[in-house]
């Protein structure tokens, strides 16, 4: 079972490498301009507009700060690497040490946090029992909605999708995209193995859906309403979750690769985005690697909305 479980892992490793080398760029020619001495040098800026103020002018001083290295960056960003604000033309600067010691921050106490398992929460303090030992033995909502019913599923829902928001929110404010996705992959395995529980929890895809409205939120909406889809047409949340999370990578690097004025694929965060967004869906899909089995044999339960089990034909 070792063997499989390392075996799994360097696959992981992998596939998120070969995807972030195919999507990055990294062999291509460099963006920035340099002069002799290889300092990056300033883009000639724009016409000094006026800045909107107001709630407008909050919102875009809030992605600045989320794609230039968040607070961090600002309070104690250096020399390398060194990016390009194309709206600007100001230079965006980062000191590695920092930079890597604001992602460790991060992801430990978004592992931390992620380890807070409500539906193992809920089930003990509003039904006086523990959902691991009913059922399929999981923590997350379906199993809770299975055994305890709509409200719990729902508060089960509401805290791990909440706490994986609150992780990739302050993580986004501190480090910027690339710290926000490796907090969310983080508070994902946190939830999946909890320090607190045995490290038995549940399958990530209420920690992933919650990350993603504070990352990409139009992505998040389309993968929600292609899940939401395939449940109601088939019965089946896990194929729902499946399917949803191996879209992940194809819509996050869409989303990057439209260049819509919010992300850059020249930003140093690319290739942290490349590599997690792989990471989210190779990750739930080997979480749901039972789940998998049992659909091909056609075993698999299916979910109604009053909370009851429905046998497959």
């Amino acid at each position: 079972m070792k063997k499989k479980k390392i075996l799994f892992l360097i696959l992981l490793v992998a596939a998120s490498a070969l995807y972030f080398l195919a999507s990055s760029g990294i062999f291509a020619e460099e963006p920035a301009q340099s002069d002799m001495s290889g300092e990056t040098q300033s883009l000639p800026s724009e016409e000094d507009d006026e800045q909107p103020r107001g709630f407008l002018g909050f919102i875009n001083e809030y992605i600045s700060l989320c794609e230039n290295g968040g607070v961090i960056c600002r309070a104690f960003g250096t020399v390398i690497p060194a990016t390009v604000d194309e709206k600007t033309g100001a230079v965006v600067d980062i000191h590695p040490a920092i930079y890597v010691g604001t992602l460790l921050l991060c992801m430990t106490l978004s592992y931390v946090i992620g380890s807070v398992n409500f539906g193992i929460i809920v089930s003990k303090r509003l039904c006086n029992g523990d959902v691991r030992e009913h059922g399929s033995g999981n923590s997350g909502m379906t199993n809770v909605l299975r055994v305890y019913g709509k409200k719990a599923a729902l508060l089960t829902f509401l805290g791990d999708a909440g706490k994986a928001a609150i992780c990739t929110e302050i993580a986004l404010l501190l480090g910027g995209n690339g710290c926000g996705y490796l907090a969310l992959a983080a508070c994902m395995v946190g939830h999946a193995f909890p320090v607190f529980f045995n490290f038995k929890g549940g399958k990530s895809v209420a920690c992933a859906c919650g990350g993603m409205f504070i990352l990409e939120p139009v992505v998040a909406l389309i993968i929600l309403a292609l899940f939401i889809f395939i449940v109601v047409t088939t019965k089946y949340v896990s194929l729902g979750s499946i399917i949803g999370s191996a879209m992940l990578p194809v819509m996050i690097n869409g989303a990057w690769q439209l260049d819509i004025g919010v992300h850059s694929v020249n930003s140093y965060d690319y290739p942290i985005v490349c590599f997690t967004a792989v990471f989210y869906a190779c990750f739930i899909i080997w979480l749901h690697r039972s789940n998998i089995k049992r659909l091909y044999n056609k075993e698999e339960r299916k979910i109604s909305l009053s909370g009851k089990k429905k046998k497959s034909k």
